[in-house]
C-alpha cells in the first residue's frame, strides 16, 4: 500500500471520527468498547453521565446492567448475550435512573467485530438519550386522551393562569387557549357564580389544597349549565406546586333533578304545614268546648275526658307529620344547654302517667346521679316520651317497664326495657323507619308509626345513637339511647319554668279570624273571672287597643290582611309601655329561626293548646314583659 493510499485512509478515518463526535455531541450520547478476548471495557465520560456515575472508570458491563431499570434488565441481558456470542447486532431502548431519581430513556446500538479468529468478538457501541422524544409521545397520547373524554380538561400554572384546555373545553365555551395563554379561567363561569369560584380558586392556589365545587359554565350559545369543578395540584421537585390539573364534569341534569326534588319537598312540607294548621283550629275549638262542658255539666266529665283523649291523639298525629317533614328538610333546630338527664327522664315518665296508670303498669326508675347532657330539654323529653309510651302500648296490662340511666365512658346510656310482646326478627331492622309499627290491636290502636323515626332523628341531632333489641315475640324489648356526656354543670330550672302565681280579673283581648275560637276561648276565660273582648281582624284590634287598656292580648298569627307578627309590632309601636302582654296563638309551630318574632311575644302557643296553660298565662301578673318565644308545650303520649 502506497503512501498516498495510507494518507487517504487516514483522512477518511479522521473524517469519520469527527463526524461521529459531532453526532454524539448533538445527541448528548457516548461510546463504549468491550474487548471480548480479555473482557476489558472502556467508555467515554458521556456514558458515565447518562448512567449517573461520576467516573467512566467505575463502569463495567455488569455495573451497566445493574443500572438498567428492573423491567428492562432481562431483555437487555439476553440481547447482550446474543451479541457477545454470535455477533447479533443490538439495537433497543432501555430505562435507567439518573442522579435526580428521574427515569431516563436511552437508545443503545452495538456491533460485534472479529478480534481473534474463532474467539469472542469485540463489541463497540453507543448510547444516546431519547427521554425528550418519549415525553413528546406521552404528551401527545395524553392530549389525545384528554380530547376524547367528555369532561372539560384544563391545566393551569402555579399562579392559577390557564395554560391548556382540551377540545371539549373549546367546543363548549367557544374559548381556545392561545400560546402564550391569554384566556382567564374565570371568564367561562356564569356571572352570578364567578365571585364564588374566584374566592375558592384563589384560596386553593394560595393554600395548595384540592378544589371541588359546583358552578355554572356558560356555553358558546350563552346557556349556563351546572358542572362539577375539580382541581388538583401537581407537585414538582422540592414539593413545590408546578401546575394545576382540572376537570369540569357536566352535572346539569343531576342538579336540576335535585332542585326539582327540593321544590317538591318544599311544596309537600308547605302542604303538610297548612294541613296541620287547618286541623289544629277545629281541634282547638273542640278542646275549649270540652272544658266548658266539664265546668257546666260535671256529670259528663268522663265522656269529656274520653273525647279529650282522642283530640290529644289527633293532635299528636299532626305534630308527628310536621316533625317528620322538618326532620326530612333539615329544619329542626335545637335549643341546647347543659341539662340534667334525670330530670328529662322524670318529665317523660310523668307525661306518660295516664296510659301507664290505665294499663296498670309498674315503672321503675334506676338513675345514676349527676348525668348531664348538652341538649334540648323539650326535644329529649319528646324522645323518651315516645319510648316509654311505646313500651306501655306494647306491654300487656300489669306489665313492667324499667328506665335505667348511667355513664359508660364518655357517654350517657339510657335503657327503656319492658316485658311486653317483643319484636319479630324480620321487623327489628326496620323499626326506626317511618310508618313502621309492630303488631297492633284495638287496644293498641292510634299513631302513624312515626314516633321512633322522629326519636332516632332527634337523638342523632344530639350526636347520639339509638338501638332496639329483642329476643323475639313475647320476649320484651330494650331500646338503648347513647348521648355524649357534658362536662358542664346543669342549668338551673327548665325552659318555660317559673310561672308566676295567678292574679284574677284580667282584661283580655282575643284576636282571631275564627269566630268559634274567639267565642269559646272568651267564654272559658270569663268563667275564670276575666273580662274578654274579641276582635276578628287586625284593624279592629288596633282600634280596641287604642281606646281601652288590656292586660293580655292573645293574637292569632295567620290572619288575612295583616299577620299576627306585624300586628304585634304595631301594638308595641303605638302603645309603648301601655302595650299588654302579647301571646301568639297559631296552628303553626314557632319558626325554627324566630328572629322575626323574638321579643314580640311573651309566649308562642300552638293549637290545639292546653287550656290550663292558657289560664296560667292570662292570670300571670305584669304587663308588657318580653320573653323569648317558646316552643310548643311538652308532649304527652299518643
Amino acid at each position: 500500500m502506497g503512501g498516498d493510499e495510507l494518507l487517504a485512509r487516514w483522512h477518511a478515518l479522521h473524517l469519520l471520527g469527527a463526524r461521529m463526535e459531532a453526532l454524539l455531541a448533538v445527541s448528548r450520547g457516548g461510546t463504549f468498547h468491550w474487548h471480548g478476548p480479555t473482557g476489558a471495557f472502556d467508555c467515554d465520560a458521556s456514558v458515565a453521565r447518562l448512567f449517573g456515575v461520576r467516573a467512566a472508570e467505575e463502569l463495567t458491563p455488569a455495573r451497566l446492567l445493574d443500572l438498567v431499570h428492573v423491567e428492562d434488565r432481562e431483555a437487555i441481558r439476553s440481547r447482550w448475550r446474543a451479541l457477545a456470542e454470535r455477533s447479533v447486532p443490538l439495537e433497543c431502548e432501555v430505562r435507567v435512573g439518573g442522579p435526580d431519581d428521574r427515569v431516563r430513556w436511552l437508545r443503545v446500538a452495538a456491533r460485534g467485530l472479529a478480534c481473534v479468529e474463532g474467539g469472542p468478538p469485540c463489541v463497540v457501541g453507543a448510547f444516546a438519550e431519547t427521554t425528550a422524544l418519549h415525553c413528546v409521545a406521552d404528551a401527545e397520547r395524553a392530549r389525545g386522551i384528554a380530547d376524547g373524554i367528555p369532561q372539560l380538561v384544563w391545566l393551569a400554572g402555579a399562579d392559577g393562569q390557564l395554560e391548556y384546555a382540551n377540545e371539549r373545553w373549546s367546543e363548549y365555551t367557544g374559548h381556545a387557549v392561545a400560546h402564550p395563554p391569554t384566556a382567564a379561567l374565570l371568564d367561562v363561569f356564569a356571572e352570578e357564580d364567578r365571585m364564588r369560584v374566584r374566592e375558592r380558586w384563589l384560596h386553593a392556589v394560595r393554600s395548595g389544597h384540592e378544589l371541588e365545587m359546583e358552578a355554572r359554565l356558560v356555553s358558546r350559545d350563552g346557556i349556563p349549565r351546572w358542572f362539577l369543578l375539580r382541581a388538583v395540584p401537581m407537585v414538582g421537585p422540592g414539593g413545590v406546586i408546578a401546575r394545576w390539573a382540572g376537570t369540569c364534569t357536566d352535572i346539569d341534569a343531576h342538579m336540576r333533578a335535585e332542585q326539582e326534588l327540593t321544590a317538591a319537598r318544599d311544596a309537600r312540607d308547605k302542604a303538610i304545614a297548612t294541613l296541620g294548621h287547618e286541623l289544629r283550629t277545629p281541634l282547638t275549638t273542640i278542646n275549649v268546648t270540652l272544658d266548658l262542658m266539664r265546668a257546666r255539666v260535671p256529670a259528663i266529665d268522663r265522656e269529656c275526658t274520653t273525647i279529650a283523649r282522642q283530640v290529644s291523639r289527633m293532635s299528636h298525629m299532626v305534630d308527628d307529620m310536621l316533625d317528620l317533614a322538618r326532620v326530612a328538610g333539615g329544619r329542626v333546630r335545637l335549643t341546647r344547654r347543659a341539662i340534667d338527664l334525670g330530670a328529662v327522664l322524670h318529665d317523660a315518665v310523668e307525661a306518660c302517667a295516664t296510659p301507664l296508670r290505665e294499663r296498670l303498669h309498674t315503672v321503675a326508675l334506676d338513675l345514676d346521679p349527676h348525668l348531664v347532657v348538652d341538649g334540648d330539654h323539650d326535644r329529649l323529653v319528646q324522645v323518651f316520651v315516645n319510648l316509654v309510651s311505646n313500651a306501655a302500648k306494647y306491654t300487656p296490662p300489669q306489665g313492667h317497664i324499667t328506665v335505667r340511666a348511667g355513664r359508660r365512658g364518655g357517654d350517657l346510656v339510657v335503657e327503656v326495657r319492658d316485658d311486653g310482646i317483643g319484636i319479630a326478627p324480620e321487623l327489628l331492622g326496620h323499626l326506626f323507619q317511618p310508618y313502621v309499627q309492630g303488631e297492633t290491636s284495638s287496644e293498641r290502636s292510634g299513631g302513624l308509626g312515626l314516633g321512633l323515626s322522629i326519636a332516632q332523628s332527634l337523638v342523632e341531632l344530639h350526636g347520639g345513637t339509638i338501638r332496639a333489641a329483642s329476643d323475639g315475640l313475647h320476649c320484651g324489648t330494650t331500646v338503648t339511647v347513647r348521648l355524649p356526656a357534658s362536662t358542664l354543670a346543669p342549668a338551673r330550672g327548665r325552659p318555660g319554668a317559673g310561672a308566676a302565681s295567678a292574679t284574677p280579673h284580667r282584661r283580655v283581648l282575643v284576636i282571631d279570624d275564627s269566630p268559634e275560637v274567639t267565642e269559646m276561648l272568651g267564654e272559658l276565660l270569663r268563667l275564670e273571672g276575666h273580662e274578654v273582648v274579641a276582635a276578628h281582624d287586625p284593624a279592629s284590634a288596633l282600634d280596641l287597643a287604642a281606646s281601652s287598656r288590656f292586660d293580655v292580648a292573645m293574637i292569632d298569627i295567620r290572619m288575612p290582611g295583616m299577620d299576627g307578627a306585624t300586628l304585634a309590632r304595631e301594638l308595641r309601636a303605638r302603645l309603648g309601655a301601655a302595650c299588654p302582654r302579647l301571646v301568639a296563638v297559631s296552628g303553626f309551630d314557632a319558626p325554627a329561626e324566630a328572629d322575626g318574632v323574638r321579643g314580640l311575644f311573651e309566649r308562642w302557643i300552638t293549637k290545639p293548646f292546653d287550656v290550663h296553660l292558657v289560664r296560667a298565662l292570662v292570670a300571670a301578673p305584669g304587663r308588657g314583659r318580653r320573653r323569648r318565644a317558646s316552643t310548643r308545650p311538652k308532649r304527652g303520649p299518643h
